[in-house]
Parts: C-alpha cells; structure tokens; sequence
C-alpha cells in the first residue's frame, strides 16, 4: 500500500506535462485509463491466462461499478470542484474519503472504529491539508456547489478500496484492476467526444506521456494495492497508508514544478507519515492494552 501511494503521487506530474502537451482532461484521464486497461490485458494473459476473464456477473457488475466511481465520476467531480473552489480546496476536500471509507467500512464488513484509527485519520487529514496549503489556510474556499463536487469526488474514491476487497476475496487482483481500467475507460469515453476534437489533440509526445501515465500512476500502484487488498487488512487502513501520494505528490511539485516549500509543508508530511505509523502500530497497541486488562 506505501508503495502504491508512492507510484499514485506521480499522477499529478503526468497530468501537467499532458495538459502543457495539449491534452484536455478529458482525453488526460481516458489516455491514463485506456492505456493501463491496454498494459493489464498481457500482464493478466500471462499471469492468469484467458481463463481467468472469464468471471461471474456479480463481480463484473461490481467491476463495472468500481470503474465508474473510481474514474468516471471521481474526475467529472473533482474536475468541476478544482474549476469552482480551486486546487488546493479540492485537494482538501478530497481526503474526506478516508473518512468515507473508515464508515464503510464499519457498515460493509463489520470493522471496528478504534481511537487508534480516529486519532491516524485526524492526523492525516491535518498533514494533507498542510502539505496542500503549506499553511495557508485562506486559500482555502468552501463555495456550496464546489464543495458537493469535491466530497461526491471523494466518494468516488473511497469506492476503490471497499469494491476491491469485496472482489478480490475470490478473483485475482490483477483481473479486477483490468475491468476496473477497461470499463473505466468506457465510460470516459463519451466526455472525449463531447469536448474539442481529439484529432488536434493527438501528438506522438501526447500519446508517449499517456503511455507512462498509465503504466506508472495507474498499472503499477493500482496492481500493488489491489494486490494488497486480497490480504488479510482492513480496508480502513489502506487509504491511510497509501497516503504516501500526497508527500511523493508535494515533492514532485517542489523538485519538477519549482514550488514552494516552507516549514508548514514539512510539518504536513511528517504528520502524513505519523498517520500511517499510528495506523499500522495500532493492532499491536491494542493487543497490548487488551493483555493487560486480563
């Protein structure tokens, strides 16, 4: 999960050098899609065989739902929530999913809400938020329409953990994370062909960034935390510990983008890290405290 946020904080990155290539988001977010489903068909041949895509209608559903939430959805709303309140509110409102996740969690597979894992969700959401803002809290603008964007937005992406552990518990992760790309590019595909043409959009510098952007933003991190997810973890902690993303995301912006960084910013990551050490301490804790109580 560490390392599938380290691979998904480059998607930033690629989202910039395609935007500075010509690409609208639109075709950003089909090309990152559409190119992953592309690189996963030979990674599931070879590993699983054909066979293996062959999978019943309630996991295909559930893969059809992921792929809408996850992609569709999430970036029709997270794009209309930067255009309304700005990035950096955006970005805020957007970690409200680890909250959404931690809820679902509870009601879907009975998971408890431990102190442990309330105190690593605040933290987290305090260091993203600084990282984001780098302190600058009045950058921050929470307009009505903007701000339902940004939270349906993070619902969407608080789908991905929940409909993956429920499909990976008797599918492999790798044919899930293709239909989850597969028919998230599907449904991309109209917004494509309501915006400006493709024709004009479509550069060999335009296609190669597409490429790298599905492998290394989407294939790489989505196949580690899917992988992850057919594990015996609770789908509470995942999004916590691939939080990583907004560090990674933040020093991409200073060292690539030439951003600025000041003390606010380190203080936000170091309480990113903390979160994701509270949250994998916290099992150990509460045994401990439970041994002594006996």
């Amino acid at each position: 999960m560490f390392i599938a946020g380290f691979f998904w904080g480059t998607t930033g990155l690629f989202m910039e050098l395609l935007a500075g290539a010509g690409a609208s988001n639109s075709l950003v977010s089909l090309l990152r899609v559409g190119t992953a489903a592309l690189i996963m068909f030979p990674v599931v041949w070879n590993t699983c065989g054909l066979r293996a895509l062959r999978i019943d209608g309630k996991t295909l559903l559930m893969c059809s739902a992921m792929g809408f939430t996850a992609h569709t959805l999430f970036n029709i709303c997270y794009t209309a929530a930067v255009a309304s309140v700005g990035v950096a509110t955006a970005a805020v409102l957007l970690y409200a999913s680890l909250f959404f996740v931690c809820i679902l969690s509870r009601i879907i597979f009975k998971e408890m809400i431990t102190k442990f894992k309330v105190i690593a969700l605040v933290v987290n959401i305090i260091g993203c938020t600084l990282t984001v803002t780098g302190g600058d809290l009045d950058a921050l603008s929470f307009i009505f329409f903007g701000t339902i964007m940004g939270l349906t937005a993070a619902l969407g992406y608080s789908t991905v953990p929940i409909f993956g552990k429920i499909t990976t518990g008797y599918t492999h992760p790798y044919v899930i994370t293709f239909y989850n790309f597969l028919f998230g590019a599907l449904f991309l595909l109209p917004f494509l062909a309501a915006g400006a043409p493709v024709q004009s959009q479509i550069s060999v510098k335009v296609l190669g960034l597409g490429l790298g952007a599905g492998l290394v933003s989407a294939v790489i991190p989505y196949m580690l935390f899917m992988s992850g997810l057919a594990k015996p973890v609770e789908t509470s902690k995942v999004n916590v510990i691939a939080s990583m993303e907004v560090v990674v995301a933040a020093l991409i912006g200073v060292g690539v983008f030439h951003e600025f960084m000041n003390g606010w910013k380190l203080v936000g990551m170091a309480l990113v890290l903390s979160s994701i050490l509270i949250m994998n301490l916290s099992p150990a804790l509460t045994a401990k405290n439970e041994m002594q109580n006996e």
